[in-house]
Parts: C-alpha cells; sequence; structure tokens
C-alpha cells in the first residue's frame, strides 16, 4: 500500500483523475536545466518511478511473485518508456503510463505494435497514482531537485480544480444552432458589452480594484449587487476577459462549488467570481 500518507495518496488520485479526463493539457517535453541540476532532478525522477512502481505493484497485488513480476516488466523496460525520466512533463504522467503499462497487458502484434491502453485502466490508474504522490512527496521536501518542476505542474492545475469551464465557455460564434435563451445567456458573451458609459466605468473599476493588490499576498473580498437582470454575471465575465487579456499571468473564471473546499492554494494571482453565493 502506500505508506507516504493518505492526504497525498488523495491529491494524487484528484490530479491523475483530471488528467485522465483531459482537463489538464499536457505540456510534452520537459526542458531539464543543463549540468548539475539535471543530474540531481533526473536522479530523483528514477527513484520516483522506483518506488511509484512498487507501491502501485503492492496496491493491486498481495502474492509476491505478482508483484515482483509486475514491478520488473516496468523497471526493465528501456528508461526512454519511463514516465517523468524520459524528459516528459507531469501533465503527460498519463498518457505515458499507458505506453509504459500496455507490453504488460498485450502482446505485439505482427506490424510491431503493442495494443494501446484505455487511461482509466486499473493498472495505469495505479501507477500514475503512485508516482504522482511521490513526485508529490519529494517535491514538498522544499530542497528538492523536483520542486520547481512541481510548482510549475501545479500552477498550471490549479486553474483547472477550482474554475468551472461551463460557467464561462469559448464565445457563442455559431449561433444557428443555439435557441434563442441559450444565445442571450451571459456566459456566451454573444451580446457586445457596451463599451462606453456606466457599464464600462463599472467593469473599469473593478479591474483596478482586482490589480490594486498586485505583488502583495493576501485575499480581497468584493460584492456586486443588483436586481435581476440587470448585468451582474454579464459584468464579472467581461471582467474575467479583461483581466486575462490585459495581464496574461491572472487566473480568472467563475468558482465551482464542488472544487473549491479542495482546493490548493493558488500559486499565481487568482480573480474568483462566485455567482449566487
Amino acid at each position: 500500500m502506500i505508506e507516504f500518507g493518505a492526504l497525498a495518496g488523495s491529491a494524487a488520485k484528484s490530479l491523475v483523475q483530471q488528467l485522465a479526463r483531459g482537463v489538464v493539457a499536457g505540456r510534452g517535453r520537459q526542458r531539464l536545466r543543463a549540468g548539475k541540476d539535471s543530474s540531481d532532478l533526473q536522479k530523483a525522477l528514477v527513484a520516483i518511478d522506483k518506488d511509484g512502481v512498487d507501491d502501485a505493484a503492492q496496491e493491486l497485488f498481495t502474492d509476491p511473485e505478482e508483484q515482483e513480476s509486475f514491478r520488473r516488466g516496468l523497471i526493465d523496460q528501456d528508461r526512454g518508456a519511463w514516465p517523468l525520466v524520459n524528459g516528459t512533463y507531469p501533465g503527460d504522467l498519463v498518457a505515458v503510463a499507458c505506453g509504459w503499462v500496455a507490453p504488460l497487458l498485450a502482446a505485439v502484434d505482427e506490424g510491431g505494435r503493442v495494443p494501446a491502453v484505455r487511461s482509466d485502466h486499473p493498472w495505469v490508474e495505479a501507477v500514475s497514482v503512485a508516482i504522482m504522490g511521490r513526485l508529490q512527496h519529494w517535491a514538498l521536501r522544499g530542497d528538492s531537485a523536483v520542486t520547481p518542476m512541481w510548482q510549475a505542474f501545479l500552477t498550471e492545475t490549479e486553474a483547472a480544480e477550482v474554475f468551472d469551464p461551463g460557467k464561462v465557455p469559448p464565445r457563442l460564434e455559431e449561433l444557428h444552432r443555439e435557441s434563442l435563451f441559450d444565445i442571450l445567456q451571459f456566459k456566451h458573451r454573444s451580446v457586445q458589452f457596451v463599451t462606453e458609459g456606466l457599464h464600462d466605468r463599472e467593469a473599469a473599476a473593478t479591474i483596478t480594484w482586482v490589480r490594486d493588490g498586485e505583488g502583495e499576498p493576501g485575499i480581497a473580498v468584493g460584492v456586486i449587487t443588483g436586481w435581476a437582470g440587470t448585468g451582474k454575471s454579464r459584468l464579472a465575465a467581461e471582467a474575467c476577459d479583461r483581466l486575462v487579456d490585459a495581464a496574461p499571468e491572472w487566473q480568472a473564471g467563475f468558482a465551482d462549488y464542488a472544487a473549491l473546499p479542495a482546493v490548493a492554494v493558488p500559486q499565481r494571482p487568482m480573480l474568483l467570481v462566485c455567482g449566487y453565493p
């Protein structure tokens, strides 16, 4: 069983599930820093993969021979197949694990290809969760070579965890397939925002308020009130659009209330809109 703590295991499983669903996009190959840091990072990643495979083997099998067979089937492969060690980013962990596990599940076909393995296969999930947990465990030590990689990965995933993508999807372009009710919903922003007068001043004031504390840690809470239909949600969506256009380092969106209680402290500045609180 995974022995480095239930909290680490739970967080790792959540991240792996996001990767499997495609919520967090992969970044391709991670460029390792040249020199000593690169060597230290590689050594750490090798240890993380080996420990992760051991954890997964114990999670999946009770028989020691089956555990060893599973472990050797992965560790004996060329390191070009090992997740993270082969230079891939943590966001690609599940995809790489699918290829890593595949030779253990199916024989090579006549064309020399190994049949694909689904990302929700129990072996893929077990290996991915275990390695993700070990990566987190190493990174949280603070003095590890993998810490910068982990922090960069968290920056990528935190938006996926806290924001509800259904609240502000991409602007609705093809209106002919939608009902009038759908077209007029604030989230599609198909109705142009009035760029003069009171509403424009309110949007500008909101952005000014949001950015007023840039560079200073802390939380600020603002409240916008008004009768139903006066444009509060549309104003919030406009503020999100303008903010990320003007300052790409910011994250902005509507809160996913189901995910909010488990979200980590953000590593980048964030505007989190809480509609109907």
